[in-house]
């Protein structure tokens, strides 16, 4: 007995260790396009909700929320910081990102609450002349990636024609310069790190505070009664999202978000409901694989919130996707130690109906939420 308590305790040691780390590693990601045409630079930054209260302090609500009006309202304030923090150079002109073309909200909800911000995202646009394509620029962020933190990574995307060249930036390595003469190829340099890390981050920072999918899968993992089971519900729903990510991020599947946040909710309710009542557990996958198309589709929501460039935006889906799958699998890792200690003890049926019910509760007000939002 005593053997068994240790075994568990240094498992959950262990695999608490590993979610922990992949959490103490998540970082903050933005977008900046700089669209190349033949006489202008046209300059776009994609942020989040939650990493604009850094930058402005929206008017107080009780809840934590954000809404339109108060964007719009605090534009002329965010737009004077980047233009301050952000410095796009000729090798003959002062730095300036041109004139802005306003703050584009991107979601259909007026309001996004405190669990939101992170998922809703707005871009700001500025435009500023370019003499034919003759002219080198240099570009520097170190104003913006010192204010945000060194955990921020800012992508930037060079867009001409049908081309596009994508790099980091961080605190080390806070500027490119882009020289349209230096080669056929039109090379950017300065950049040091691949958009991996960022979009992997992003991938990972989207599912691990991402409690209504995390919840689904946990309602759906305590009462797997074997490893088969449970790896074969984890791969049903791994394929599912993967699918429905691709589809969306592509534009062939377009669902409303407020839609897709309801099924999320429902999915929930449906499993939670199907285990206090037992009924259904023997064939699961087929409904896993099913809400697991539902579930990418709210993945899905923050790639094309970020607007990345259709030029390599299969492989920014799959580094994304990847993100994603480690996330859940860290978080499903960490939930196996509970599972094991409740598994064929008398806990096991009180553990079943505590997530059960927990998560039945939490889906009926998170679907009433979204359903009036």
């Amino acid at each position: 007995m005593r053997n068994r308590i240790l075994q568990v305790c240094v498992a959950i040691l262990l695999w608490g260790s590993l979610a922990a780390s992949v959490l103490a590693h998540v970082s903050d990601t933005s977008l900046l396009r700089i669209q190349i045409r033949r006489d202008s630079l046209a300059v776009d930054w994609n942020t989040d909700l939650l990493t604009l209260q850094k930058i402005v302090s929206f008017p107080s609500d009780p809840a934590g929320g954000v809404a339109r009006e108060d964007l719009l309202a605090a534009s002329p304030r965010i737009q004077e910081w980047l233009r301050s923090h952000v410095a796009l150079s000729f090798s003959d002109s002062v730095p300036d990102l041109g004139t802005s073309a306003g703050v584009e909200w991107q979601s259909d909800a007026r309001n996004a609450d405190s669990g939101s911000l992170q998922s809703t995202h707005v871009n700001l646009h500025f435009e500023r002349p370019w003499a034919k394509g003759e002219v080198a620029f240099h570009l520097s962020a170190a104003g913006l990636l010192q204010e945000l933190g060194p955990k921020h990574n800012l992508i930037v995307a060079l867009i001409q024609g049908n081309s596009s060249e994508q790099t980091v930036l961080t605190t080390e390595f806070p500027a490119i310069d882009y020289d349209p003469k230096r080669t056929e190829a039109k090379e950017m340099t300065g950049g040091e790190q691949s958009s991996f890390r960022a979009l992997f981050s992003v991938g990972v920072e989207h599912i691990l505070p991402g409690y209504d999918h995390l919840l689904f899968l946990a309602t759906l993992l305590v009462v797997a009664l074997s490893w088969r089971r449970m790896i074969g519900l984890v791969t049903a729903f791994t394929v599912a999202h993967g699918v429905s990510l691709g589809l969306a991020v592509y534009g062939v599947l377009r669902v409303p978000e407020k839609v897709v946040e309801c099924a999320i909710a429902g999915s929930i309710a449906w499993v939670a409901v199907e285990n206090l009542t037992e009924r259904r557990l023997a064939r699961r996958w087929g409904m896993t694989f099913a809400f697991g198309l539902v579930h990418g589709l709210g993945f899905a929501g923050a790639l094309r919130a970020m607007e990345l460039p259709r030029e390599g935006l299969f492989r920014s889906v799959l580094y994304f996707n990847l993100g994603v799958e480690v996330g859940q699998l860290a978080f499903v890792f960490a939930l196996l130690p509970l599972l094991w200690i409740a598994r064929g003890s008398l806990w096991e049926v009180r553990v079943n109906r505590l997530i059960s019910g927990i998560a039945l509760v939490l889906a009926l007000v998170w679907l009433g939420q979204r359903l009036a939002n």
